[in-house]
This record gives structure tokens, C-alpha cells and sequence, in this order.
């Protein structure tokens, strides 16, 4: 990590600023009953606005003849709402929103008894590997199986006090939050789609997460937002992000997949079975929007099956040219837009 400065000064920030808000801390006692020690490193996002680089444990991490904690622990149930739910059910609204929960799963505190299985080696001294210091979290890290679960049954239990008071926008954040993201609105006004935004800040306030980020495909809910100092909005300029992978053009209300990192894979593939499977589950199209396309890659798999090759054997002349043919069409997705909303009149 050395090499690449910015990324290195980022890591360090990183951990200085948990120290201060007290989301880590050192250890008092080096005794090594019962603890564990999780490997940690940087993960990259540079299409993010603010946190462009975060945190990630690695709890399945293990010695010889040793468990790793995620092996010990329950991952729950699923209590996150399916994929293709929350965007079928956002590409109903006509005013649609979507933010997110700042440091989500470090708003959720980890009890003192737990906190030496979350401990983890820090080097504040750049380049001196000796001064080493044992720390631990104190709240909910990110790469234990079950850190999905506890975040999503501690909102679950939140909003539920809200049900009767705020009946819709606890419906809101009941089916359209997935993790630490929001993807609703409403089809019925922007005032409403206003008001559901603003309240959903204030339940979520009470348990101290910030909901922020807002971003729509409205101006006069991007106005109202303003006008009412709802902060963190983004700019009337910006076009285009993710909602869940898929990318939401915001000046014209469409959905287009994410073609980049299918291109990037097939650059320098070689003709064989195993860079054709590696690229048919490189692709990410979680409501079908190029199921015909998908299934060519499909049906080409199945006929290199029945041919029997080995896994890095060079494809036949037939197959190979069905393989090079479907590869120089991937581009074309970058210019297949597929408008936002399904319905033209609500049906609420």
C-alpha cells in the first residue's frame, strides 16, 4: 500500500478518525483467550462521492487446524428486501429518490464482552513494522458474516415504533432499504415524496444515522429539499449513478447496465471454457434487461459442455467464432437505455 501514497495517507486517515469517534480502540490486555485477529485492507471505490476508500475485514480468515470467526458465528436470516423487488418497486414512482445511511454498520455498537474477538494489528509509524499496536472495534466491522444481519434487525426494530405514526414512510424503509441504501419516492406528488424524505431522516435521526446523499430525478423535490435545508443534495448538474448496480441516468429518467467491467474482462480473455464461464458470471442483470443477449452465452456454454473440452483447451473453430462474435456486441450495451418508470399512470 506504500507504493501508492494517496491511497496509503487515506488508510491511515481512516483509522485516526475511528480512534477519535471511538469506533476503535487499543486493546488493554494482549491475553489471548478468547479473541481473534482479522486481517484488514483497502477497498477502492473512486465512483463515489465521499467515501472513496473503506475499511473491510476479513473475518474468514483462519490459522492451520483453526476456525475463522465467520465459521463460528450465525450469518441470520435475510431480512434485506430481494434486489429485483426494490427496483421494480422503485421504477414505479414518478418523483423517485434514493440516499444512503452514513457509516451505517459503525452507528451499531459492539458489547465490551465481544470486542476482543474483533481485535485487528495497527502500524501508526510509518515504516517501522516493530511498533505495532493491538486494537479492537468497538462497533460493527465490515467483512463478518454477520454484520449484514445486525444492521438490518437493529433498523427493523427502530422503525417499528414508528408504524402507526408514520405509517407509509415505515412502509418505506421496511421494503425499500437495502443495506444502508434507500431507493423510493412516490408517484402521487412531489410533496409527497417530500415529506416521505424528511421523515424518514427524522426516524432514522432518533437512532443516530444520518440519511444523506439525496439525489432525484426532480427538480421541484430537489427545490423543496433546498428550501428546507435538507443538506448533502446533489447538484442539479449531475447525470448519472447506481441504484443497485444498475446505472440511473437522472436528466432523462433512464436505467442502462454497467458494460465497463465486462469489456475490461473480455480484453485480454483467451478462447476456453474457463473465460467463457468466468465472463458469463461477470454478468450482473439482476431484472433481465438483456436476457436475450445473456442467454447466447448460455446456450454457448452448454454446446462447449457437450464437446467435452478441458477447462483451458482452445475452443473449435465454431465455437470459438460464436465466442468472439458475442464479445464485440458487449460494447453495444453501454448504448442501451430502458426508461426508468414502467407505468405512466399510478396504480396506487
Amino acid at each position: 500500500m506504500k507504493d501508492n501514497i494517496w491511497l496509503y495517507n487515506e488508510y491511515i486517515n481512516i483509522v485516526k478518525d475511528q480512534i477519535k469517534e471511538n469506533i476503535v480502540e487499543e486493546c488493554s490486555s494482549h491475553f489471548e483467550n478468547n479473541s481473534y485477529y482479522m486481517p484488514h485492507s483497502a477497498v477502492v471505490r473512486k465512483d463515489k462521492e465521499t467515501t472513496k476508500v473503506r475499511m473491510v475485514f476479513d473475518a474468514s480468515s483462519k490459522g492451520r487446524d483453526c476456525k475463522s470467526l465467520n465459521e463460528y458465528l450465525y450469518a441470520g436470516p435475510p431480512l434485506n428486501p430481494r434486489i429485483i423487488d426494490v427496483i421494480l418497486r422503485f421504477r414505479e414512482y414518478e418523483h423517485a429518490f434514493c440516499s444512503d445511511i452514513q457509516g451505517a454498520f459503525l452507528t451499531i455498537g459492539i458489547a465490551e464482552e465481544d470486542r476482543d474477538y474483533l481485535r485487528f494489528f495497527w502500524f501508526p509509524n510509518d515504516g517501522d513494522a516493530k511498533s505495532y499496536k493491538i486494537m479492537r472495534m468497538n462497533r460493527v466491522p465490515f467483512g463478518v458474516t454477520l454484520s449484514p444481519f445486525v444492521l438490518a434487525a437493529t433498523i427493523k426494530f427502530h422503525i417499528r415504533k414508528y408504524k402507526e405514526d408514520y405509517r407509509e414512510t415505515f412502509e418505506m424503509l421496511n421494503t425499500s432499504l437495502y443495506v444502508d441504501d434507500l431507493f423510493a419516492g412516490s408517484s402521487e406528488s412531489v410533496n409527497k415524496a417530500f415529506d416521505l424524505s424528511k421523515n424518514a431522516i427524522e426516524i432514522l435521526k432518533d437512532a443516530n444515522m444520518n440519511l444523506r446523499k439525496f439525489k432525484t430525478n426532480s427538480k421541484e423535490l430537489r427545490k423543496l429539499w433546498n428550501e428546507n435545508g435538507i443538506g448533502d443534495v446533489g447538484e442539479s448538474g449531475e447525470r448519472s449513478l447506481k441504484v443497485l448496480g444498475i446505472i440511473w441516468n437522472l436528466n432523462n429518467d433512464t436505467f442502462k447496465l454497467d458494460a465497463q467491467p465486462l469489456l475490461e474482462l473480455i480484453k485480454n480473455l483467451k478462447n476456453s471454457k474457463r473465460c467463457v464461464l468466468k465472463t458469463a458470471a461477470k454478468i450482473f442483470d439482476p431484472i433481465g434487461f438483456i436476457s436475450p443477449f445473456v442467454l447466447i452465452i448460455k446456450c454457448l456454454m452448454q454446446e462447449i459442455w457437450e464437446y467435452g473440452l478441458g477447462w483451458d483447451e482452445q475452443l473449435p473453430t465454431e465455437l470459438k467464432n460464436k465466442w468472439e462474435t458475442w464479445c464485440s456486441q458487449v460494447c453495444l450495451l453501454n448504448d442501451s437505455n430502458i426508461g426508468k418508470k414502467i407505468f405512466s399512470i399510478s396504480f396506487r
